[in-house]
């Protein structure tokens, strides 16, 4: 066989394409119409297709690795995941402090990030009290502490936004300023 245009894939100089390969191109939109038509009309190979697809998901699922339920911050170096659960030190006023990242808040009180911002928005919580120059939130550890306390007893006691508010201002005692990290 002569190794000509026709014969290639596309995007492959090298590799010689299959007669059903060409075959299927040409009449790739007839032979999916009829098919969509067989699978409105005939109940009977629209329930075969059906079962096939869900045994090809249990199959995908069996092998598929469990999904970790939440990440302590020593699974999370041992998986290589610490930028979700990052901290890093920073100088203030010539004392050292450490700072968490959002991920690291998110997981320490069990909340979504999309709650924090909402929060930060509606002013229910004080703003982040630190952010770096691309505007990630940094939450000092008296930060972290306090607003995890505040969902843990916000949650036992159905609190409202409000005492969720003045629970975490009064025990960081924040007046909402905001200092930028390099």
């Amino acid at each position: 066989m002569v190794d000509t245009p026709d014969t290639r894939a596309e995007g492959d100089e090298g590799t010689k394409e299959s007669a059903f390969v060409r075959w299927y191109r040409r009449h790739k939109a007839e032979f999916n119409q009829k098919r969509k038509d067989r699978y409105r009309n005939d109940a009977a190979f629209r329930q075969r297709k059906l079962e096939a697809d869900r045994q090809a998901r249990a199959k995908a699922a069996e092998s598929r690795p469990p999904a970790p339920a939440k990440w302590t911050r020593s699974e999370a170096k041992s998986k290589k995941k610490s930028r979700y659960l990052a901290n890093k030190v920073i100088e203030v006023a010539g004392e050292r402090t450490l700072l968490f990242s959002s991920g690291f808040l998110e997981d320490s009180a069990g909340i979504s990030s999309q709650t924090i911002r909402q929060w930060h928005v509606r002013t229910v919580i004080p703003v982040a009290t630190f952010t770096d120059q691309i505007g990630r939130r940094w939450y000092s550890d008296a930060y972290v502490r306090a607003l995890t306390e505040a969902v843990r007893l916000g949650r036992e006691a159905s609190w409202t936004n409000d005492q969720l508010t003045k629970h975490v201002t009064d025990t960081l005692g924040q007046t909402g300023k905001v200092t930028t990290t390099s």
